[in-house]
């Protein structure tokens, strides 16, 4: 299986700034969604390795471990500072000296030992397993806590809004024994994620090694995108069709929320593009839970209809209209 390049998945090069990967992330994801491609097996998996692509490339910490190892470097148990003791054996002809499988000898650099009984045993070393071998003569046994597990899971907007229990699956590797399967289980999505947001489930990851604690879990909201409501911060915006005389005279209009319909009253002559606010009807804050605000932007609706009543009654609104409605756009 070819290795995958994250960054070609993405279009982006590997100097690209965190904004230009998320961007490049959303338009491709709006592209490859499988709801805009329903029953699309070529579209859904490159929905999936771009969704990789973006988990990787946006974490500085994955991002520098594949820029050093590759896709290798991101496989549960992967220890890099082991892998670079290893590449640094190397440079120094341990490799060379090692004539192959199955040498048993000691070499050293910086002043002090690497002993490693084989080649099997550096492989368990550099993905966490349960090998004797250490630096400077230590051997690195007892209790070690288990690798961390990274996940996405991707919800509905207003789940990541209002907050529910749902079940992720994930897969385990265990390099130390047992084939990797996969697991389920619930998790709680609290009120107010955001698209990124990362929930950490403690001693959910990889056995521990000699009796060591497990890892965690680490897993990563992907917020599917809403038809109506754009989302700020902790703040909601949506565009709400009026009326002409609703515009005009004023009324009061329902308008629907995160938390059910609530009535929003519009001033007489509010103009098409003037934004109102709905206070504490936005996002609860991850942090704070105060809820941020709903900014609701009026869009004067025009009928569609060439009825002559409706034409003449357009032709009359034309003598109150002071001055020529177009005389502020200069360039």
């Amino acid at each position: 299986m070819a290795a995958k390049d994250y960054y070609a998945a993405l279009g982006v090069g590997k100097n690209a700034s965190a904004d230009e990967i998320k961007k490049a992330y959303r338009k491709l994801a709006r592209k490859y969604h499988p709801d805009v491609n329903p029953g699309d097996k070529d579209a859904e998996e490159r929905f999936k390795l771009i969704s990789e692509a973006h988990d990787v490339l946006i974490n500085p910490e994955k991002k520098k471990i594949y820029d050093e190892f590759g896709e290798e470097g991101l496989r549960a148990g992967f220890d890099p500072e082991q892998a670079r003791r290893y590449k640094q054996w190397q440079q120094y002809g341990g490799a060379r000296a090692a004539g192959g499988p199955g040498f048993y000898g000691d070499f050293s650099f910086d002043g002090g030992s690497v002993h490693y009984s084989g080649f099997e045993d550096i492989f368990k070393n550099i993905f966490g397993g349960m090998g004797a071998s250490g630096t400077r003569g230590q051997p690195q046994r007892g209790p070690r806590k288990g690798a961390d597990i990274e996940s996405t899971l991707e919800v509905d907007f207003m789940t990541a809004i209002r907050g529910e229990t749902t079940r992720v699956t994930f897969q385990k590797q265990s390099f130390g024994g047992g084939a990797p399967h996969r697991e389920t289980i619930d998790v709680k999505v609290p009120q107010g994620v955001d698209d990124g947001s990362r929930i950490r489930l403690a001693g959910k990851g990889e056995p521990g090694i000699e009796g060591g604690p497990p890892g965690d879990l680490f897993v990563t909201i992907r917020v599917r995108s809403h038809p109506l409501l754009t989302r700020d911060g902790d703040n909601l915006r949506l565009d709400l069709p009026v009326t002409v005389a609703e515009a005009m005279k004023g009324a009061e209009v329902s308008v629907p929320t995160p938390d059910g319909s609530v009535q929003l009253k519009i001033p007489s002559g509010t103009r098409s593009g003037q934004t109102l606010r709905m206070k504490g009807k936005g996002v609860p804050n991850l942090k704070t839970k105060k809820p941020g605000d709903m900014y609701v932007t009026v869009r004067v609706q025009v009928p569609s209809t060439s009825d002559e009543n409706a034409l003449k009654a357009a032709e009359t609104l034309e003598r109150f209209y002071d001055g020529d409605v177009r005389r502020n756009i200069r360039f």
